[in-house]
């Protein structure tokens, strides 16, 4: 059975998504899967943006419902940390029993980016986590238990994904 991976995260939001779309899509044909992309769901525009918005969250959780697996692009985004919305699908996955990964263009602890990054700093002054995660504690634990991780690179994660799948069968 081909298995169908939800690809989570924040390319969808960038000028070369379908190049980026492409080669995700492409790596897992390539190793016998199918690549679920949140753009390929066909959202027909409603004269509300926030209907619209609905629509969007609604086909992307049916494909996430569709798919034996996410992976999910963690690299930070607007911040130090994961989208937010790529962080909701990986614990909706997590939650439904999916098996999934993590991918991230910057695997420096996540304390070290708050801290160390003027662009990240927390003003607040309040108290950053400091566990030598690639990102905080909820996303890296939930891949932790799940035989998994955030890892350096898209295949990487793609690997991860389809042996921990070929072992739940």
């Amino acid at each position: 059975m081909t298995q169908r991976i939800y690809l989570a995260g924040p390319s969808v939001f960038m000028p070369d998504w379908r190049i980026r779309r492409d080669a995700m899509q492409a790596a897992c044909a390539a190793r016998g899967a199918v690549g679920l992309y949140p753009l390929d769901a066909a959202v027909h525009p409603t004269p509300s943006k926030f209907a619209t918005g609905v629509r969007i969250f609604e086909a992307n959780r049916a494909l996430i419902d569709s798919a034996a697996a996410v992976i999910a692009d963690l690299s930070p985004f607007r911040g130090p940390s994961a989208d937010p919305g790529t962080v909701w699908e990986l614990a909706y996955a997590f939650g439904c029993d999916k098996v999934v990964a993590g991918f991230t263009a910057d695997l420096r602890p996540y304390h070290e980016r708050v801290t160390h990054d003027r662009d990240f700093r927390d003003a607040a002054g309040s108290t950053v986590e400091d566990f030598d995660m690639a990102d905080n504690l909820m996303i890296a634990g939930c891949l932790a238990i799940s035989n998994s991780s955030i890892y350096l690179t898209f295949e990487d994660a793609l690997d991860r994904v389809l042996y921990n799948l070929s072992q739940k069968a």
